[in-house]
């Protein structure tokens, strides 16, 4: 499953589910279980979570509940790929096209 991150996407956990994830260059994602005092662990963000991007980076995420843009999401393997806003609907269009395709020759 993809998924595209535009805007915020706060309890980022459903996009974390997803087997790719594109994000435009003005998104905000956030775990922010702890600003309403939950545990972070809902919902399997302390299992996907460290899986994508490391236990430090996601220990700090969910501890925090720190905000990050689409350009750190890419670096730290968050997302697959940044874009930029006006790009983010062909590039989802572009991917699905690409999965087809592959799946027509295998």
């Amino acid at each position: 499953m993809h998924t595209l991150i535009d805007g915020v996407a706060l309890g980022a956990v459903i996009a974390a589910a997803c087997d790719v994830r594109v994000a435009s260059e003005t998104a905000k994602i956030a775990f922010l279980f702890v600003r309403v005092g939950l545990a972070g662990a809902d919902m399997g963000a302390c299992t996907l979570l460290p899986r994508l991007i490391g236990t430090a980076r996601a220990a700090r995420m969910m501890m925090l509940g720190e905000r990050i843009g689409g350009e750190e999401a890419e670096r730290i393997g968050l997302v697959y790929k940044c874009v930029e806003d006006a790009d983010l609907a062909g590039e989802a269009m572009a991917l699905a096209e690409r999965a087809l395709s592959e799946r027509a020759t295998a």
